[in-house]
């Protein structure tokens, strides 16, 4: 089976992408935004840089959807696009994954050149927006 990671921002071009691609091909979310929308169309699953730090979740969103538990699916869903916004939209996404992981106990590092760690302001921001969701 051939797998495609596709990043659109609008469920009618996920739909039609999942139209043509048929059972030929599975096709997975690349945005963690549309992880329910796809799989709602048809699609097989995501690729997610958030899941990195939220794997639980992603794996949850899809195991719901799964067995047709739409709440919880969209409780997660909730859960990873505000993940997403703070981790990938509104930061540069290596550094403040990295600074998730790190703050999580990991041992992440800092990105490699010519990326930069996140700053004062970008750290306390980011660490600010996830206790929200209690990872840390």
């Amino acid at each position: 089976m051939l797998g495609l990671r596709i990043v659109v921002a609008a469920p009618g071009n996920m739909a039609e992408i999942i139209r043509l691609c048929g059972d030929r091909v599975a096709c997975l979310s690349g945005a963690a935004y549309m992880f329910l929308p796809t799989l709602s169309l048809g699609g097989r699953g995501a690729v997610l840089a958030i899941a990195n730090v939220v794997p639980g979740t992603c794996i949850e969103l899809h195991q719901a959807f799964r067995r047709g538990d739409i709440v919880t699916a969209g409780k997660r869903q909730r859960t990873t696009s505000h993940v997403n916004n703070v981790l990938v939209a509104s930061s540069p996404q290596v550094a403040a994954i990295k600074a998730a992981l790190n703050r999580m106990g990991y041992k992440a590092g800092i990105p490699r050149q010519p990326l930069l760690p996140l700053n004062e302001v970008q750290e306390k921001a980011t660490t600010e927006a996830l206790k929200n969701t209690k990872l840390y």
